[in-house]
């Protein structure tokens, strides 16, 4: 009862930091008002010559346009933004032992990272009247799809050793990446600042998100998140006290 009065509390804390999570993106997400390129640039004219430095969180709707889009690494599709991974899979045979003293041979499978790779692209927004650059390195791209996962085994099985009928299977490639449509209105939220005398928007504030979503469906998204994450966590905080005195006072689940 004491190991799972511990899980369910951990749960608890777990659903808990989710939920700050959210309400901090929900909090950067109140505090912007929605802006064009243009709207930027005259903001920038102006508190350039009055101030000289900018540094403020911005909320960018516009279109964009990149000239040189990166390139995943085995699928080769040009995107904004791709995450690359590369697994080794594994398959291990072990003995299960049964209430009633059977033993049942069984087979479970996993797997190790040995390789990640991250890649974004610089692209721009732009208006009628402006366009204006996005340095996007270390932005969180929403949503970011799957777009290629294949497997390749292990073609040589004599030089396929065994550690405690441990065997390696083969290695299985993912990609995942940010390909918003031709013309398509992104909203950036980030760091707007100015470079060499010209605004960039790039990391540095509270919030450095990049997505296809409207601000208004983002906003209703991190609240939603927001308030189940606080009932998932009372919930699994309650369970988990709950339990805990039932431990302490001797009472055993019986079924």
């Amino acid at each position: 009862m004491w190991i799972f009065a511990c899980v369910t509390f951990v749960i608890s804390l777990i659903t808990l930091f989710v939920r700050k999570h959210f309400l901090k993106k929900l909090q950067a997400l109140s505090s912007v008002q929605e802006s064009s390129p243009t709207q930027i640039i005259q903001m920038h004219d102006k508190i350039s010559k009055e101030l000289g430095a900018i540094n403020e969180l911005v909320c960018i709707q516009a279109q964009w346009y990149c000239e040189n889009p990166v390139q995943t690494p085995w699928s080769k599709t040009n995107c904004l933004s791709y995450e690359a991974k590369q697994y080794k899979e594994y398959e291990q045979q072990y003995q299960e032992r049964q209430q009633n003293g059977t033993v049942i041979n069984r087979t479970r499978r996993d797997s190790s990272l040995v390789f990640s790779e991250n890649r974004s692209a610089n692209f721009e927004l732009h208006d009628a009247q402006n366009r204006i650059l996005v340095e996007s390195q270390n932005a969180s791209f929403e949503p970011m799809r799957s777009i290629h996962e294949h497997f390749v085994p292990v073609m040589n099985q004599f030089s396929n050793f065994l550690i405690a009928q441990r065997k390696e299977l083969g290695d299985r490639y993912q990609e995942q990446a940010f390909m918003p449509s031709d013309g398509q209105i992104l909203t950036v939220i980030g760091l707007f600042t100015s470079r060499n005398g010209k605004p960039v928007i790039c990391e540095g504030g509270d919030l450095w998100l990049i997505s296809t979503k409207s601000k208004r469906q983002l906003v209703k998204e991190s609240s939603s998140w927001a308030f189940w994450m606080g009932w998932v966590s009372l919930i699994f905080l309650v369970i988990s006290v709950v339990v805990a005195i039932l431990a302490i006072l001797g009472i055993e689940f019986k079924g």
